[in-house]
């Protein structure tokens, strides 16, 4: 039972992938840990009833607080926005290049392919964008384009805020030279650039 106990924490700290194998195996303890429960020559009743009452609140307060975050979780409508004007604009060849946690909103709304996403766990992969999201040199940042080829750029200054403190900040300042990128959309805060090469 304490391999349930340890399995939750497990997922609760690591998170991402990890969660999708831990969750099965955490479930069956933690439903052995329960029968277990149930099953108990229990000398005081209230005591019982008690520990059902904070389970059973236990779990309907877990679910309440998680339906209020998928209420408020993306994609919001500016991001679907501009992956259906990526899916116009770009042709079926073309690489996009945006934040991992965008990945899988282009991949299936635009149907494009991504240079990253959520589950690719390359650090050279990671690296290369995390330089060239910094990178205020446009030889790098195209040389870094060119090695995935990618034709399209998608910002969100949102979720990429913390990359840049203003406009002259890395990838912001190199986006500025009109002879290599140019801009495809706007809305208040996603953009598209395109690569011309």
């Amino acid at each position: 039972y304490l391999l349930g106990a340890l399995g939750c924490l497990a997922m609760i700290s690591f998170g991402g992938i990890i969660s999708i194998y831990l969750a099965p195996i955490a479930a069956i303890f933690i439903a052995k840990a329960l029968l277990e429960i149930r099953k108990r020559a229990w000398v005081i009743p209230m005591l019982r009833n008690l520990t059902a009452l904070l389970i059973i609140c236990g779990l309907l307060f877990s679910t309440i607080s998680y339906m209020n975050r998928l209420s408020v979780l993306g994609p919001d409508t500016g991001l679907v926005n501009a992956a259906l004007y990526l899916r116009e604009i770009s042709s079926q060849d073309d690489v996009i290049l945006t934040h991992a946690t965008y990945a899988p909103i282009i991949e299936s709304v635009a149907e494009r392919r991504t240079v990253t996403d959520t589950f690719q766990m390359d650090p050279w992969v990671q690296a290369d964008v995390r330089e060239l999201f910094a990178s205020r040199s446009t030889e790098k940042v195209l040389e870094i384009l060119a090695k995935y080829d990618a034709t399209y750029i998608l910002i969100d200054r949102n979720i990429d805020e913390d990359a840049w403190s203003g406009n002259n900040e890395g990838l912001l300042f190199v986006l500025r030279d009109g002879e290599t990128f140019k801009k495809a959309h706007e809305t208040n805060t996603i953009e598209i650039w395109k690569v011309l090469r």
